[in-house]
């Protein structure tokens, strides 16, 4: 479960700098697909920063590969995660309710009476 959380709070962390460098490259006259040379296969002139721009792009793309792959690792992980609760019939912390056998026990009061009650 620990590493689940680990792989969720690095693919935050991978998220976060992809929307860093989206907003910063959205900034730019290329933006982030737009072509880096004109018509004539110049550099554009309005770039001011051409550099940087492609050195973001690349790192952009490189976010987004570490993203796909940390993403199909929480898969796989939650998948066994899963499939060990169901072979030992275990209680998740997440599900209180959960009484064990697989079903989930339910209450037979209203919620409305329930809250009268108390």
């Amino acid at each position: 479960m620990e590493d689940a959380q680990a792989l969720l709070a690095e693919r935050d962390q991978v998220e976060a700098r992809i929307a860093e460098l989206t907003q910063r490259l959205q900034t730019q006259p290329a933006g982030v697909r737009e072509s880096l040379i004109d018509r004539e296969g110049f550099p554009r002139a309005d770039v001011p920063d051409l550099a940087q721009v492609r050195r973001d792009r690349h790192e952009l793309a490189c976010l987004y590969t570490d993203h796909r792959v940390l993403s199909k690792q929480l898969e796989e992980r939650l998948w066994t995660i899963h499939e060990h609760a169901r072979e030992t019939n275990s209680v998740s912390p997440g599900n209180p309710r959960a009484n064990g056998s697989g079903s989930v026990q339910t209450s037979t009061q209203e919620p409305t009476a329930s809250l009268l009650a108390a």
